[in-house]
């Protein structure tokens, strides 16, 4: 057992960027919980890696760490781009969407639109999140109205046709 562990402990420390890939995807596919410790250092010490790797560590620590996840969630090393954000999105409970929801002008707009985008695909006809959309079709922004038009029509419900007659 403790050669496995030095074995996967070599694997992320190697030279090698496929080497540390492989042993970042063993960690959290097997759940290596005994490297978490060792990928915590990285982030803290923000150590070069490569946005690969750092999307990966922060899969990996969205099951252990819930708290250092969220500070790299908000104040990401690198810029996320919208995909990449659903990615890290579906990692996480149900309260932390909620949380997002909460402060949705708080967001970053590429956070904002993924979001929407997560809630769309994800929310299993929820209908919970109507008003949530309803609130969201006056705002200054044209790709989140068009998102929120298009997460409403996947629903399938309105409270007030009045409200989607500029539309």
């Amino acid at each position: 057992h403790l050669n496995l562990q030095t074995y996967y402990r070599n694997m992320l420390y190697d030279q090698n960027w496929g080497v540390r890939m492989n042993g970042l995807y063993r960690t959290l596919h097997f759940r290596l919980s005994f490297l978490v410790p060792d990928i915590e250092q990285f982030l803290k010490k923000e150590k070069v890696i490569s946005k690969e790797e750092y999307l990966l560590m922060l899969r990996i620590l969205s099951f252990y760490n819930q708290n250092l996840f969220l500070a790299h969630f908000y104040k990401p090393i690198y810029p996320f781009k919208e995909f990449e954000y659903k990615i890290l999105l579906s990692y996480l409970d149900k309260s932390y969407i909620d949380t997002f929801i909460k402060s949705f002008d708080t967001l970053s707009p590429h956070l904002q639109l993924s979001l929407l985008d997560y809630l769309n695909l994800n929310s299993k006809m929820d209908t919970s999140y109507i008003n949530f959309y309803e609130n969201l079709l006056s705002h200054h922004e044209k790709e989140i109205r068009i998102r929120v038009l298009k997460a409403i029509s996947h629903l399938g419900m309105i409270s007030s046709v009045a409200l989607y007659k500029s539309f």
